[in-house]
């Protein structure tokens, strides 16, 4: 027999985590229960080890080297009117107006890792441990706020196991306590949970011990034991991931590295001698953008505007039920993404001179993913000068040019005091300086974006399918195999399957035109500035 633990016999909740997820069950308690509920009783049995608000993942013990992955302005715990829920609206502060409420005193909290607070700008990251403080301080505001009958009991345990009818009330078991809760409802508001090694993991646990090394299996990264990994050893890490950002900034500056700005505006590692060697792999390959990067300009693209209503209706009303998803429905979803992504070709405020004609004056220009843009103008009105401006063959006076969200022929210095000088001045994020790349990392970039000259330069002793394949197997080191398949594929796209094996003089002027796009296509399948031969081939017979 056991004595269950509500000796009023009051209502009770029983809420399992007090982290965000818990903080945010208790606001909205204290937002409704004066309408729903009047001054009833009501008992709210708060379990979780870690202190309320942080939880386990935003406690304040972990180091001051972690960051956020949001910005302080994206942060909230409270809703507005644009959330839709039932209930009324409580209006709270963002982490970014906390922050600021803190330095002017208007928001008084005790010190500790509130204090980097004072430093916090709504666009900067905060530390976890400051997260930690936001959260504390949001959880003492809503039990503030409960009616006066409502009482909350903080249980800093663990809960092993949930016992009783489903009709009947719950009894919630707490480590270390003889006496379960007695509970008419339980919540589980629970994020990172711990889990058991999969077979892989377990068998890199196992290859490791026989073999005398050191296994970490994933985990949050703050409560990893990283001293097994000594200075100069090699390490494997696989995942470029979140985690990966953590571990490499508490091996790196957790162990006494630094940067230092060079006057380029780079940053330079100094390190400490005490850093492991990591060596990093993933499905990916690369590691993801900062979200800085990603600062949306303009106004938000209409949705949806390719997979809407009107493109599910139709693939509905298709006779039978033979719908696949790669070939119907993925292409729709994939295109939907890439146009809300902005545009993939952006040209601002490009202007270009030579001597004293001005050819680019000004010029705008956004081309989105999937899309064919013709230019159209008179001979000599820029048009030739604005594509071959889009790949650094021609240098423009000023403006910019990006390609996939990458500046081409420059590098803007993206540094952290940079950023906050340009926000000071007005600039926004693109009023960094720029700084031109190097030859070697131009040609690079040139690589990935495929052009198609006026002239259709080919290669008078290969075929067509050789002229094709040049470059992609040469220059960018594909495989043959794979090039020749995909140059067949783009052959029989533009009507010269058949053509493959004939030379350049055998073919007609229209015929050499229409090669010239697959040749671009070929070397990247991101962008193409074409010229007037491949807007004839690709679009149709208008002449830019």
């Amino acid at each position: 027999m056991s004595r269950s633990v509500n000796p009023s016999g009051r209502p009770s909740v029983v809420i399992v985590g007090a982290g965000p997820r818990g903080t945010g069950l208790i606001e909205r308690i204290a937002a409704n229960a004066p309408e729903l509920y009047g001054d009833a009783p009501l008992d709210v049995h708060l379990v979780d080890p870690h202190p309320p608000g942080g939880g386990r993942i935003w406690r304040a013990d972990q180091s001051p080297l972690l960051w956020m992955n949001s910005t302080a302005e994206d942060v909230t715990m409270f809703t507005d009117e644009t959330v839709e829920q039932d209930g009324p609206v409580r209006p709270g502060p963002s982490l970014a107006e906390w922050a600021r409420g803190v330095r002017s005193g208007e928001i008084p909290v005790a010190s500790g890792p509130a204090g980097g607070a004072a430093a916090l700008g709504p666009r900067d990251f905060a530390g976890r441990r400051l997260q930690s403080a936001y959260l504390g301080w949001v959880y003492e505001r809503s039990v503030a706020a409960l009616p006066p009958r409502v009482a909350v009991h903080e249980h800093r345990r663990t809960e092993v196991r949930v016992s009783g009818s489903r009709a009947g009330r719950q009894q919630v078991w707490l480590a270390g306590r003889p006496d379960p809760l007695l509970a008419d409802l339980v919540v589980l508001t629970l994020g990172h949970l711990e889990a058991e090694l999969g077979l892989e993991q377990r068998k890199l646990a196992d290859f490791a011990a026989r073999h005398g090394l050191t296994h970490l299996p994933p985990a949050f990264t703050a409560d990893t034991d990283l001293s097994a990994l000594r200075p100069g050893e090699p390490v494997l890490v696989r995942g470029f991931g979140l985690a990966f950002v953590d571990l490499m900034v508490l091996l790196t500056e957790g162990r006494g590295g630094s940067y230092a700005t060079g006057a380029d505006g780079q940053l330079t590692y100094r390190p400490s001698g005490r850093e492991p060697v990591l060596h990093v792999g993933s499905r990916r390959g690369v590691p993801y953008h900062a979200k800085s990067g990603y600062e949306l300009d303009g106004e938000r693209p209409p949705l949806p505007r390719f997979f809407g209503p009107e493109q599910v209706d139709a693939l509905l009303a298709r006779p039978g039920t033979d719908l696949d998803f790669r070939r119907d429905i993925w292409p729709l979803i994939d295109k939907e993404l890439g146009f809300t992504q902005g545009a993939m070709v952006e040209v601002r405020s490009v202007h270009k001179s030579f001597g004293p004609l001005d050819v680019l004056k000004g010029v705008d220009l956004d081309v989105r993913t999937g899309e064919v843009t013709v230019v159209l103008g008179p001979s000599g009105s820029g048009k030739s000068t604005l594509l071959r401006t889009i790949n650094h063959l021609e240098k423009v006076d000023s403006g910019s040019v990006s390609v996939d969200g990458a500046l081409v022929g420059y590098r803007r210095d993206d540094t952290a005091a940079a950023r906050r000088a340009s926000r000071k001045g007005g600039g926004g994020r693109r009023a960094g300086k720029l700084y031109e790349l190097r030859e070697r990392e131009i040609l690079r970039q040139r690589t990935e974006i495929g052009f198609v000259f006026r002239d259709f330069h080919l290669f008078p002793h290969l075929t067509v399918l050789e002229n094709i394949t040049e470059a992609p197997v040469s220059a960018l080191r594909r495989p043959k195999k794979d090039a020749v398949e995909a140059a067949r594929t783009l052959l029989a796209r533009v009507g010269l399957a058949e053509k493959a094996d004939a030379y350049p003089r055998q073919l007609s002027g229209g015929q050499q035109s229409a090669r010239c796009p697959p040749h671009g296509i070929l070397r990247h399948d991101a962008a193409r500035p074409l010229g007037a031969a491949g807007a004839r081939a690709a679009g149709g017979g208008a002449e830019p």
